[in-house]
């Protein structure tokens, strides 16, 4: 198997770094709230359908012999990455690295320069390719979520007046002042709606709930004068 694993597309072999063993494959944990009950057992609540703990990902490496420390540390940077493992090339995780390494043990002096990374990730992945973008002109329109866990899309759209879509048959977000020619663009994942290219904030000019995907199939309708609706779904998997 491949030693390797990449931070925003750069692999650490790049740095000189390989991977002796790589995280186990983890399902993630349900998130729960506890609160006391007098004279009985504390009550546990599940948060949300959605709702999962972050995991902790951790990747034994060795470095090279010739491989330069600054470059194994500005490749171990702790801001958070997106990180595809070569055991797992199809997904991405996102997450920062949590541990502090002994700078000593990327030393060439050292010897046997190996060391542990591991990586607070959030529970959810994604593909590793970006998802095909789907457009649609007819309403009602059908997206099949092929994950296992709710995600955020992209939605971007092309009309004019007042657009109010439908997702689930009950969730509606409308949006106001659309120009023709002027894409309107709707980002769930940051919960913000934007011109096309992502400069000017209108979320002044939206309302309701920010659409989301459920795994299976999603109708997707609308009203107004749309010319076109297109969505990035940015499938996601526990």
């Amino acid at each position: 198997m491949p030693a390797w694993f990449t931070l925003d597309g750069v692999s650490c072999e790049d740095a000189g770094i390989h991977v002796l063993e790589f995280p186990p494959y983890t399902i993630a944990q349900r998130k729960v709230v506890t609160f006391p009950v007098p004279g009985s057992q504390d009550e546990h609540l599940f948060e949300g359908d959605w709702g999962y703990e972050d995991m902790e990902l951790p990747v034994r490496c060795t470095v090279d012999e010739d491989a330069a420390p600054e470059d194994v540390i500005s490749f171990l940077t702790p801001s958070t990455r997106r990180i595809v493992f070569a055991n797992q090339p199809a997904y991405e995780y996102t997450g920062f690295l949590a541990n502090m390494l002994e700078i000593a043990k990327v030393l060439p002096e050292r010897g046997k320069r190996e060391f542990t990374a591991r990586y607070r990730c959030s529970p959810f992945k994604a593909l590793a390719w970006p998802d095909d973008p789907m457009a649609f002109i007819v309403s009602p329109a059908y997206i099949d979520h092929p994950g296992t866990a709710r995600c955020y899309p992209k939605i971007k759209i092309e009309g004019s007046g007042t657009v109010t879509l439908t997702l689930h048959a009950v969730d509606t977000f409308t949006v106001t002042g659309l120009v023709s020619g002027t894409p309107f663009v709707i980002d769930s994942g940051a919960m913000i709606c934007t011109d096309e290219n992502g400069i000017s904030d209108w979320s002044s000019r939206a309302e309701g709930d920010y659409p989301w995907l459920d795994p299976g199939i999603n109708m997707l309708s609308w009203t107004g004068n749309v010319t076109q609706i297109t969505v990035t779904p940015n499938f996601l998997w526990i």
